[in-house]
């Protein structure tokens, strides 16, 4: 038997030996009844307006804007992306990381323009 069949055959004695300790809950969910509106809210506000804001603003706005924005976005999550990194002990990644928010952030109209792309800055 290789590695992976015996990985594989001892998740499944552990998830077979969990099945046993479930339980069945007589008390019904006290909080079902917000649950199911809630969704039902989110399913007709994702039918009826976001699917046609986001068609819209698809339609509307050109690539090269839409790029800009996403750009934007990505750039103003950098520095959780910078912190990750150090607290994961991946020291470099985080200095270039870093960096590459700086370019951006300075060079490229506060991250609307991906400089560091540009420059082959890798992407951590």
């Amino acid at each position: 038997m290789t590695l992976r069949g015996l990985a594989i055959a001892l998740l499944a004695l552990a998830c077979s030996a969990f099945i046993g300790c479930m339980t069945t809950n007589a008390d019904p969910d006290p909080w079902e009844g917000a649950n199911r509106g809630t969704f039902a809210f989110n399913e007709f506000a994702d039918k009826w307006v976001v699917a046609p804001a986001a068609r819209t603003w698809d339609f509307v706005l050109p690539d090269v804007v839409e790029t800009g924005i996403d750009n934007f976005f990505e750039n103003s999550r950098a520095p959780v992306d910078v912190l990750n990194n150090v607290l994961q002990g991946e020291f470099e990644e985080g200095y270039l990381q870093a960096w590459r928010f700086v370019l951006n952030t300075s060079f490229g109209i506060a991250g609307v323009i991906d400089v560091a792309s540009m420059a082959a800055w890798p992407d951590h």
